[in-house]
Formats: structure tokens, C-alpha cells, sequence
């Protein structure tokens, strides 16, 4: 699993113990919909050639989370989000934000 992919996860695991509050600076994360099987959130971000800004619009991924274990993702089902399928151009991009927002 790549370091972007990583970061997201995290990133997602932290907004959900924040109550869905806290965003990683350089992000925005906003629920979309919510039901029995499964949360789609919107990942925001930031323009990779910055500047950051405080509310990010540039990009946006849409992301599900399995609320059940049926409904994971990964090839072996045991991921809780569809990351995986992340494309290389987003990845690089969202990590230009991370490496961005870390100075």
C-alpha cells in the first residue's frame, strides 16, 4: 500500500474518531450519504501547487467506507474504504498537498 493511500486511510480513521470534525490540513472530508452498507464521504484537497487554503475545492475523491463485512473492499475483503482504486495521477497530486501542508 503506497504512502498516499496510507495518509488516506488515516486521515479517514482520525476524521471518524473526531466525530467527522477534523480534517488533516490541506483537506477537507465531507459525508455525502449514509446507510446500512455503506458511507460515501468526499475527500478533498488542495491545489498540489499551492498555495493552501483554508477551505480546499481543487480536487475532490469520492470514497466509500463498508459498514459491514460483506460490503469491504481490497482483494482480499478486509479494507474498510475503496482506496485501492485511487488512480496514480490523484496520488501524486494529493501527496504534492501532504508535502505541501508539512512544511
Amino acid at each position: 500500500m503506497s504512502d498516499v493511500i496510507k495518509f488516506i486511510n488515516n486521515a479517514l480513521d482520525e476524521w471518524y474518531k473526531s466525530g467527522k470534525k477534523t480534517s488533516p490540513k490541506g483537506f477537507n472530508l465531507k459525508m455525502l450519504r449514509e446507510d446500512g452498507n455503506f458511507d460515501q464521504i468526499e475527500f478533498y484537497y488542495n491545489n498540489p501547487d499551492g498555495p493552501l487554503v483554508d477551505n480546499p475545492d481543487w480536487g475532490m475523491l469520492p470514497i466509500m467506507k463498508a459498514n459491514r463485512d460483506e460490503t469491504k473492499f481490497g482483494p482480499n475483503k478486509d479494507q474498510l474504504y475503496d482506496t485501492d482504486q485511487i488512480s496514480e495521477a490523484d496520488q501524486k497530486d494529493i501527496k504534492k498537498v501532504i508535502d505541501l501542508a508539512s512544511n
